[in-house]
């Protein structure tokens, strides 16, 4: 059980990351093709055309690691019963259940992660560290 708790941590932590930098692509990508307008291009002229087909990629790439996120949580958390046997485990749940409640307050807060984060938190012994 440890060593599957700690893959799902792992990935969790790996999909946060590249959450983080998809969404702070996105913000620079608006900024930056607001200032292009702003300077006076038009839709028509290159740079704000690169900086939409650069929107749509990373906007692409956002859905499916939202979508990604969903899968984990589904096929990893969707078990009937969620026990674990050791202080490792503990810890390990208590990281993902940050996680996961970090990611459903910054990115999305759809069924599969609210449902993830009520497994955890039932699962969790009441302690004010999670």
């Amino acid at each position: 059980m440890r060593r599957e708790l700690e893959q799902v941590s792992s990935e969790l932590s790996r999909l946060q990351a590249q959450l983080q930098g998809t969404a702070n692509r996105l913000w620079k990508l608006k900024f930056s093709l607001n200032s292009a307008f702003h300077l006076g291009y038009s839709e028509r002229d290159f740079l704000p055309r690169r900086l939409l087909s650069l929107r749509r990629e990373e906007q692409e790439h956002y859905e499916d690691l939202l979508h990604r996120l969903k899968l984990l949580l589904s096929s990893s958390l969707g078990a009937p019963v969620l026990v674990f046997d050791a202080d490792e485990d503990l810890n390990t749940l208590v990281h993902m259940h940050r996680t996961i409640r970090y990611l459903k307050n910054a990115y999305c807060s759809e069924p599969p992660l609210l449902h993830a984060l009520a497994r955890l938190s039932r699962a969790l012994p009441a302690r004010g560290s999670h």
